[in-house]
């Protein structure tokens, strides 16, 4: 594993951080990753109030002298880590990785790229899903991922066909929202879940 300072800190740490927001709903399972990442010389590890019961089994996984291996932040989530295939691949590369390799004009690209897409990217959902289940059975997740994708290629109507044909006829669309509200408290991008959901739903039904 590879370590580089973090900022000004004087903290070495690991280039692969492991990110606790998407656990295994195996809570032996999302402990024995949390365990075998250190192993492998991970010791950057984030977690988060929001993050369900994250910071429980966080806590868990770093007895029995782990936590003195590990420096533990909190941040905001973007993608973590579900499966022991995940965490096995990204060890693997950031094994092989080295840093600082990008030259300015590669990373001028990157921000570039960067900017383009976030600039399409209408709903900041990560697909957490914390949100579901919903009570009314919505696929909140899947419908903001549809709607993020037809933001990127408005000429093909793939996602709006989906939403109309699929999501709509099971009961599951947006239409089903009664704004009971019980989305928003767990999402932890403070999404205005209902009124978004109407707003694809407008979008996604009306004349092409």
């Amino acid at each position: 594993m590879n370590y580089v300072p973090l900022g000004k800190t004087g903290l070495n740490v690991s280039r692969f951080g492991m990110g606790c927001m998407r656990f295994s709903k195996d809570e032996k399972e999302a402990v024995r990753m949390v365990r075998y990442a250190i192993d492998a010389g991970v010791n950057y590890l984030d977690t988060a109030y929001v993050y369900g019961d994250s910071e429980v089994i966080t806590g868990k996984a770093l007895k029995d002298g782990y936590r003195k291996k590990t420096f533990l932040a909190t941040k905001n989530p973007t993608w973590n880590i579900s499966t022991m295939e995940q965490l096995q691949d990204n060890l693997r590369i950031f094994e092989q990785a080295e840093s600082r390799v990008m030259s300015p004009a590669d990373q001028n690209l990157i921000r570039s790229i960067r900017e383009v897409y976030e600039s399409k990217q209408s709903i900041g959902c990560t697909g957490c899903g914390y949100c579901i289940p919903c009570p009314r059975n919505i696929a909140i997740p899947e419908i903001f991922k549809l709607y993020n994708s037809y933001q990127m290629m408005k000429t093909h109507p793939i996602d709006k066909v989906v939403y109309r044909d699929a999501l709509l006829p099971g009961g599951k669309g947006a239409d089903q929202c009664v704004y009971c509200g019980a989305c928003t408290s767990h999402c932890p991008q403070d999404l205005p879940i209902p009124k978004l959901l109407n707003q694809v739903h407008e979008e996604f039904v009306k004349s092409s």
